[in-house]
């Protein structure tokens, strides 16, 4: 997985404005406001002014205007990052060392997702702080032996690793996640698949696989105990 960048560039302040709205006004003589009105709600403002109301230039106070604006952007930026990285690092090394964060998700079926869930579920994909890892980067910081629910173990297999309950009493049991691809046609008994697909390369759906303690392979599906349980680990 990425890490964080380590600086606030240009580009990325200029991406931030793109997707901002940016509006002026010329408030009194030849004064020029601007406000950067960004995708979180929060406001950031400059001002320019000429001296000379003949040499006023509408076009020229609000280039300067934008500049002053965006100048404060830097600061407010660079913090962001800066407390994002420390948030990362502090999950990677003291928030998981010892005990992993129960999931935080709402469990009630009714339950209306607030403005802050509805962000977090866009940016992360869970409302669970179990999964901030996968968002922050890293390594994984799950240890032999710890201890997590479902929700964490779908995340951990996505990411190539491979988990089994607690409570399995079969040797050598674990789930892993098998990605979406295809194979040749061929490959089904007696050809069955043949001439269904172009080039004869069937396509199959991602799925989750189960090392049995038979020492085969067969496809899985969690059951509702596995689904609730929080004694998954890694394998």
């Amino acid at each position: 997985m990425s890490e964080l960048p380590n600086s606030v560039t240009k580009e990325s302040l200029e991406d931030l404005i793109a997707k901002s709205e940016v509006v002026y006004t010329n408030p009194v003589g030849t004064l020029t406001h601007c406000v950067i009105t960004l995708p979180c709600g929060y406001g950031v403002t400059g001002e320019s002014a000429c001296v000379d109301p003949a040499k006023y230039d509408k076009a020229i106070g609000e280039k300067y205007a934008l500049e002053q604006a965006v100048d404060k952007l830097w600061p407010l930026e660079g913090y962001l990052l800066a407390n994002d990285r420390y948030r990362a690092e502090q999950k990677r090394t003291d928030k998981y060392a010892g005990e992993f964060v129960p999931c935080t998700a709402p469990k009630d079926p009714d339950h209306v997702l607030t403005g802050d869930e509805i962000v977090r579920l866009a940016e992360t994909g869970s409302l669970c702080d179990c999964a901030d890892f996968t968002q922050y980067g890293g390594d994984c910081p799950i240890e032999e032996g710890d201890q997590f629910d479902f929700g964490s173990a779908i995340h951990l297999l996505k990411m190539g690793k491979k988990v089994m309950r607690a409570g399995w009493n079969g040797k050598g049991m674990f789930v892993y996640y098998v990605p979406a691809a295809s194979y040749p046609a061929d490959r089904n008994s007696k050809s069955i698949m043949a001439g269904e697909f172009a080039d004869d390369m069937v396509p199959y759906r991602e799925y989750l696989a189960l090392k049995t303690a038979q020492n085969d392979v067969s496809t899985w599906a969690p059951s509702v105990s596995d689904a609730l349980a929080e004694d998954w680990q890694l394998a």
